[in-house]
Formats: structure tokens, sequence, C-alpha cells
């Protein structure tokens, strides 16, 4: 079943329903199996019979938040994939308890001011020397009270890590390369909020709830890039959720690419009110009363 990339109508049961919300991995019949699928959507109208709907049959685990399970679709689109592998990609690796979120952390922290002048605008690319320590510079430009996201290619800085970290914040590392508890505990963290995540190219897609700012540092490096297909760019990726939340979007580089100069005076242009500066198509999804794709 791992090619099957559809939709499919099912019932919840009652007893099912307190734990489940958009996003949550579920256990379904399909074709006489038991398969996992992720919950798209809640209360709406089926296609068919409700009496030919099957029933869910277990809850899993906690997955993505209904946040990225829309910004899937729009990546499924975009680069022409199963939306299944961004799912999977924002989805903890073990499983998490199901259920509500946890409760919020709250927090307001000082923010240096930037070791250079910085226009006020909301998405910017900052030329960088390659051999300047850059934890000063990424520490003014966190949100004071939100998440923020700091996408770094390759090993994650140490040096970049404990500069953060001094500045009182808690900072989760969550990357493709740790094992699976480790990344499943840091995705459950990340629920709360109030944190730093910093990561390669799986962090841009960490489910923090009061996302602000989301940093790219060095958006050339092929890393940022998934090999496989669907071969989305963390740096696109990035810009398009920030664009959708109104969060903050900086790339930090020495060598600036084109595609990233582009898009970001086109978010700039999209704020100062330019209708046709930037289009982010999305598919509608077909509605039923519960929507799990597989």
């Amino acid at each position: 079943m791992p090619a099957l990339d559809r939709a499919f109508d099912y019932w919840l049961p009652a007893e099912l329903a307190a734990e489940v919300v958009v996003g949550t991995i579920v256990r379904v019949p399909l074709q006489g199996r038991r398969v996992r699928g992720w919950v798209t959507e809640l209360d709406v109208v089926p296609e068919t019979d409700r009496a030919r709907l099957l029933p869910v049959r277990q809850v899993v685990s906690a997955g993505p938040p209904a946040e990225l399970v829309a910004l899937s679709e729009w990546a499924a689109w975009r680069w022409c994939g199963p939306r299944t592998a961004f799912l999977r990609a924002a989805s903890p690796p073990n499983i998490i308890t199901p259920g509500s979120a946890p409760e919020l952390e709250v927090g307001v922290y000082p923010v240096p001011g930037p070791p250079l002048a910085l226009p006020q605008l909301r998405h910017r690319v900052i030329r960088w020397p390659p051999a300047t320590p850059r934890g000063e510079l990424v520490q003014s430009l966190l949100d004071a009270q939100g998440s923020t996201i700091v996408v770094v290619p390759g090993p994650t800085e140490p040096e970049l890590v404990a500069a953060l970290e001094r500045g009182g914040r808690e900072v989760l590392v969550w990357r493709a390369d740790q094992p699976a508890v480790d990344r499943s505990t840091a995705w459950s963290t990340a629920r709360r909020g109030a944190c730093i995540v910093v990561g390669g190219r799986l962090a841009v897609l960490a489910p923090v709830p009061d996302l602000r700012a989301i940093i790219v540092l060095d958006d050339a490096d092929e890393s940022l890039k998934e090999e496989r297909v669907p071969a989305w760019h963390a740096r696109e990726l990035g810009a398009e959720r920030a664009r959708r939340i109104g969060a903050r979007f900086d790339v930090c580089s020495p060598a600036p690419t084109i595609d990233v100069l582009e898009a970001v005076d086109a978010l700039n242009a999209l704020d100062a009110g330019s209708r046709n500066a930037y289009k982010a198509v999305a598919k509608p999804v077909e509605g039923t009363i519960l929507t799990v794709i597989r």
C-alpha cells in the first residue's frame, strides 16, 4: 500500500472521537487489510451512503497539526509527488499518545539587537561572510515570544546551538539522522511551543503551534533538498509556510540563490498589497464524514 496516495471516507465511532483531530494517525480497513493513514478532514458530508462507510478501527498516534496537513496538499501539488511523503515527514517516527495537544508554554525572552542594520521587512535575505560566526545574528532574528525554526544544512552547528541556549530558550534539535526516539521526543516537545527548533530540512515541518519566524541558513546547500521524489526544498516549503501563517522568513547566506531572492521579493510585494506577487495554488480537499489519506 505505500504507493497508494488517495483519500478515503470512514465513519468515526463516538468512543474514538475524543482522540481524533485533523492529522491524527489512525488504522482503518482497506481491501481486507488494516492500514495506517492520516485524518485530513472531519465533520463533512460523505459522497456515498453513510450506511456503506466503514468505521475507523483504532487511533494509533498523534500526527501533524492541521496547519501542516493543509501545507502537505500544496507541497504535493508543487512538487508533483504523493501527499503522504510530506505527511510522513511531518509525523513522529515513534508512536505519540493521541488526543488533545499539550498545554502551550508562554514566555517573553529578550532579543539582542542585530550586528548590522537590517531592513524593517517581514522577509529578508541577509548576506553574511562564511568565516564569520553567525550565532549573534541568528539570536537577533529570533522571535521574542513565539517559536522559531532554524534550518541548518549538514551537521547541526554546536556553537550555534550553544549560543541560542545561552539566551535561556529551550532549543530542540530535530534531524533525520537522529535516533527515532530522540526525534519523537523533540517532535512531542515542540508541540508545547515557546521553543527554538534547529535542524536540517525536516525542521521546517516542526509541529510548533506558535511559529513566528523561520530562519534558513545557506539556502544553496544541497542537503536542504530532498534527494528522493518528491524533491522538495526546505527554503521553498519554509517560505510558503511562513506566508500562510504570517510568520517572518529570513535567509542568511554568503551567496544567496536567485530563487530565494525572487521568493523574498515576491513575499514582500504581497505584504505591500500586490495581488499578483505570489500565487500559492491549492487543490480543494474532497469532503466526507472523515477523510483518511493512505
